[in-house]
């Protein structure tokens, strides 16, 4: 979702002002600001008030409990999304 809200800020930015030079300086935080915020604040604020959104952006549903995983059965990104929020385990 980042992707998308950084098109659309550069898009919106590029109509109002040109990308070149000094602007660049401005721009580029801008975006980077947007691409990061953006998509945390409409997943906590928006999405987690409609069922349907809330799951289909939910990533706990990538990662099943510790009992139940298998290294040979995961995909590289669901396997970091679990890496990345629980511990592994020895």
């Amino acid at each position: 979702m980042n992707t998308m809200v950084t098109g659309l800020g550069k898009g919106l930015l590029i109509k109002m002002d040109a990308w070149a030079g000094l602007r660049f300086a401005l721009f580029a935080p801008l975006l980077l600001l947007g691409g990061l915020f953006v998509p945390i604040i409409l997943k906590t604020c928006v999405f987690s008030k409609i069922p349907s959104l809330d799951r289909i952006t939910d990533q706990s549903a990538l990662c099943p409990p510790l009992s139940q995983r298998d290294s040979n059965s995961f995909r590289i990104g669901s396997s970091l999304a679990c890496a990345m929020k629980r511990p592994a385990v020895e």
